[in-house]
């Protein structure tokens, strides 16, 4: 599978605005109580007298606006900010933080997440499938050594892929455990009954405002025919799954046309063919379902960084792969690819092990108070201060995110508020002998992260 990454702000840039505690607006709402925890040192515990008066529901608390604009001009005015949305803001009053760590990945886990894609279904090793065909003799069963993924072994990991034959299709389950990512599943079909193919087909959701993207891929109106599933029908499909998982909590909150590539396609049809042969490259289109959980009316946002990644000696995010154990911990993540044929492709990464609050109603700055921080934070965004840009921001949400202190203890983070700022930018960059506009277009990712707390930057790939 298709990841897009984005590095949009370094974790220096929590240090640049600086995270002192804030004059509450608590004042007339509820009183204000200090926190002695250190990750979450500039929290507060917020006691409303009454927490069903609407006039403490967070929106008005926080005198959120209705539409929030702001026009504005960096760096001698080579970025220029256009920001017109209105605020998403869950309908609650009180925002508790929650602890989170690694669900386990167990036999036990391993045996519902099988059950739930491929029901009683046996499943084969791979090679024993396909030399000695869908018979008992062929049949594995899955099962880690989670031991050699542990932090005495930072670089190893632990993988085992399985087959199984089912009445639409034949499934390759992947389960893999790696310090960053301690819980991993991925479920594909395979284009073909003959011959295994890890990588064969990759699904990804494309920017079809991209000229380039339709010429090398297809347009909308095409994926759409592809996929002859409508985005409610592809909901009703995987929701089936997320009720077999036993995520009561889980909703769906990003629904994207996507299409897949045949990666063998790509590589033998396009080298030094026009556009039009290029198009041969996808063999189907469908829906991109990501899911996320629900607490207490609050969504963990929903947005395409997996995290994991961690800071090298020059402070800048690294490869997940080369990270000590201590240094990164992934997203949870749930997402579904499916068209009209059912289930394309699943990934199931980090399921949280969701504690008691540590607040029960977090203090949290107001508007006036967060603007501030929200203006200097797109200001001092590093892939933006070194050409020219113009950003367009269309939609803002509030809702959880994990943080987590990787030197402190790497697998225990909080879910904590946020504001996520989502929309495109156009970038132009000069050289000695030209110059070249670049627009990035993705609705699902986060181009800044605030920290509705304390007004601290989140880089979206270390998670802090």
């Amino acid at each position: 599978m298709y990841r897009k990454k984005i590095t949009v702000a370094l974790a220096i840039c929590a240090l640049c605005l600086t995270t002192l505690p804030h004059s509450s607006a608590a004042d007339e709402t509820g009183t204000v109580l200090e926190n002695p925890n250190q990750l979450l040192s500039h929290y507060r515990e917020l006691q409303l007298p009454d927490p069903d008066a609407q006039s403490l529901k967070l929106k008005s608390r926080l005198k959120v606006p209705d539409l929030w604009s702001l026009d504005q001009s960096f760096h001698e005015g080579n970025m220029k900010l256009h920001l017109e949305a209105k605020p998403s803001v869950p309908e609650v009053t009180a925002v508790p933080v929650y602890p989170v760590t690694p669900q386990e990945f167990s036999p036990e886990t391993v045996d519902i997440i099988r059950k739930a894609f491929f029901d009683d279904a046996p499943l084969y090793d791979p090679e024993g499938y396909y030399t000695l065909g869908a018979c008992p003799q062929a049949e594995c069963s899955p099962s880690l050594d989670f031991g050699e993924a542990s932090s005495d072994s930072p670089d190893t990991e632990a993988t085992l892929t399985s087959l199984a034959s089912m009445k639409d299709g034949l499934f390759s389950f992947k389960i893999k455990s790696t310090p960053a990512f301690p819980m991993e599943v991925e479920v594909a079909r395979q284009p073909s009954e003959d011959t295994y193919a890890s990588m064969a087909n990759t699904w990804i959701a494309p920017d079809f405002q991209d000229e380039g993207i339709v010429q090398s891929l297809c347009t909308r109106e095409e994926a759409e025919k592809l996929a002859q599933v409508t985005p409610a029908e592809a909901v009703q499909i995987t929701d089936v799954y997320v009720e077999k998982l036993g995520l009561s909590d889980f909703s769906p909150k990003d629904i994207e046309l996507a299409v897949c590539r045949d990666l063998t396609a790509l590589t033998s049809k396009t080298s030094g063919q026009d556009p039009a042969e290029k198009k041969h490259a996808v063999t189907a289109a469908g829906y991109l379902v990501r899911y996320t959980r629900d607490l207490d009316g609050i969504p963990i946002t929903a947005q395409s960084n997996y995290g994991g990644a961690y800071e090298d000696e020059t402070g800048n995010p690294g490869h997940s792969q080369k990270a000590a154990p201590d240094h990164a911990w992934g997203y949870e993540t749930l997402e579904f690819y499916v068209n009209s044929q059912g289930l394309q492709y699943a990934c199931l990464m980090n399921l949280y092990q969701v504690g008691e609050p540590v607040f029960q109603s977090v203090d949290m700055l107001s508007f006036s108070e967060l603007s501030p921080f929200v203006q200097n934070g797109f200001a001092i965004l590093p892939v933006l201060t070194k050409c020219t840009c113009d950003m367009d921001i269309s939609r803002i949400t509030l809702g959880y995110s994990r943080i987590y202190d990787p030197w402190a203890d790497p697998y225990t983070g909080y879910l904590v508020p946020v504001w996520d700022f989502f929309g495109e930018y156009t970038e132009t960059r000069n050289s000695e002998n030209a110059s070249y506009t670049f627009t990035h277009r993705s609705p699902d990712i986060s181009l800044l992260t605030v920290n509705a707390v304390d007004g601290s930057i989140i880089n979206r790939s270390l998670g802090y």
